[in-house]
């Protein structure tokens, strides 16, 4: 999946197609988009609080992030994405380290920007949505995209306090027009299913496309995402960072 974290863009391929086509015809085309956040880099000086920004969405293309707050930026934040820009540092605070990713680089790659998200028992309906407005016709399915831990995550386990039976796990749901149509899980801490502690230290690949294909689950196109992160409970809170999501969109127009 590395080299499929760019974005493979062809819209303008897709507009130069369109006027091709005679009056009447329709052109469909299928293309990957991801979003890698690095789009509000620019907006870091006029809007980032202390590396980090909350808005009520996040948006690129047809993809769109987000979380429970108020319609003010920087305000009221309840549950859901947090654009950041740092990795963790040791005085961060714990509310701060929820949001802040573990490892040696801010985002996945070597990048400045990604998304921390903290699960509340306020939350959006849903986490992402595509807007499909402007085609005939749109399907899509999941490529995959970077994971990693918080580094309040990464505290815990350097101070020794992640024990036997302790996980936390992220499960993706997959909806279209409000029904669940697939899901898919991975674990970022797993000291349940395996004898020895096994923990997500830096961003990690999560191939979902190629999970799909080995196991043989089969999840329809979607419209909507919805995360959930379960845990052990005690002290592992339920949070985890994320980058480079990715989709195939299939559309006619």
């Amino acid at each position: 999946m590395k080299n499929s974290v760019k974005i493979i863009a062809i819209l303008a391929a897709i507009v130069a197609l369109s006027s091709c086509m005679g009056k009447g015809q329709r052109a469909s085309s299928t293309f990957t988009l991801g979003t890698t956040f690095e789009m509000y880099e620019s907006d870091i000086p006029k809007y980032v609080v202390d590396s980090m920004m909350c808005s009520p969405t996040f948006s690129w293309e047809q993809i769109t992030y987000f979380n429970s707050q108020s319609s003010e930026l920087n305000q009221g934040y309840e549950g859901g994405f947090k654009f950041n820009t740092k990795h963790g540092w040791s005085e961060d605070t714990d509310e701060q380290a929820y949001f802040t990713s573990a490892g040696k680089d801010a985002g996945a790659y070597m990048s400045n920007c990604y998304l921390g998200y903290l699960q509340t028992p306020s939350m959006p309906e849903y986490d992402i949505k595509f807007d499909y407005s402007g085609y005939y016709t749109a399907s899509s399915q999941i490529v995959g995209c970077c994971i990693n831990n918080s580094e309040y995550t990464m505290r815990l386990y350097d101070a020794g306090e992640i024990h036997d039976g302790d996980f936390l796990k992220v499960i993706i749901e997959f909806y279209n027009n409000n029904n669940l149509v697939g899901s898919l899980d991975k674990y970022l801490v797993d000291y349940v299913t395996t004898r020895e502690l096994q923990i997500v230290k830096d961003w990690e690949d999560w191939e979902m496309a190629k999970e799909m294909q080995n196991n043989k689950i089969t999840i329809g196109s979607f419209d909507s995402v919805k995360f959930k992160v379960e845990t052990s409970g005690g002290k592992l809170v339920p949070c985890f960072c994320l980058d480079n999501f990715m989709v195939q969109l299939s559309v006619e127009f």
